[in-house]
């Protein structure tokens, strides 16, 4: 059940995001919004979150899923629009939004998903 919890504030910060940067700043459509929105949380939970968080610490995890994000938006955004538009900077923009999100993020996923007891004395998260 953590998981789930997990997945829906991450999808909701994603969304949130994605759907403020690409959708109202480069009117991006919902469909399209929700896809990438899939994208980066069916991405990045699985390998930054509980594969790289744990093993590597906040600070790597955060840069791990600024890359993630960054080049998810970056593809799917010049695959989905036709248009000259890069999304360099769009992809740039939503993944540091999203990292600053993610740092929190993980110690919520550390306390209640991973059920680290002490999960601030280790200076990795």
């Amino acid at each position: 059940m953590e998981h789930l919890k997990a997945i829906g504030i991450k999808s909701a910060m994603t969304f949130a995001a994605v759907f403020l940067i690409l959708g109202v700043g480069s009117h991006m459509t919902l469909g399209k919004v929700l896809i990438i929105t899939a994208a980066i949380v069916a991405l990045s939970y699985p390998l930054g979150d509980l594969k790289v968080f744990p093993k590597a610490g906040n600070n790597v995890a955060t840069l791990v899923d600024f890359a993630m994000i960054f080049l998810v938006t970056w593809l799917l955004g010049n695959v989905m629009v036709d248009s000259s538009v890069s999304f360099i900077i769009s992809g740039a923009i939503v993944a540091f939004v999203m990292v600053i999100g993610e740092y929190y993020f993980h110690k919520y996923i550390a306390r209640i998903v991973l059920h680290l007891k002490y999960p601030f004395e280790n200076h990795k998260y």
